[in-house]
């Protein structure tokens, strides 16, 4: 599971700098977590990229392996708020899952 979190923070990271955040020299992306006794939630929020107008038209191979991994692997969820001034990504997991 370690190998699907991985992928999808790679994911998170590739689509920054290509559409998002990263790709603006001011762009910045915050990344905040958080663990319950059972569930960690991970919040990725990108500022300062080029406005959205909302949710992109077509899902790329790599979000969709993301959110398979998100869901199959992990036994979380992975929500993407589609805001004007950036996405916010709420990314969550099965503590045990972390570990296996």
């Amino acid at each position: 599971a370690t190998t699907g979190f991985a992928l999808i923070l790679h994911e998170l990271a590739t689509n920054a700098a290509k559409y998002g955040a990263l790709s603006e020299p001011d762009g910045k992306v915050l990344v905040q977590g958080d663990m319950s006794d059972d569930t960690l939630t991970l919040i990725w929020t990108e500022t300062g990229g080029p406005e959205l107008t909302g949710p992109p038209q077509r899902s790329g191979f790599g979000s969709q392996l993301a959110r398979l991994s998100a869901t199959g692997q992990l036994g979380g969820t992975i929500d993407h708020d589609w805001r004007r001034e950036g996405v916010e990504i709420r990314l969550t997991a099965l503590r045990d899952r972390l570990t296996q």
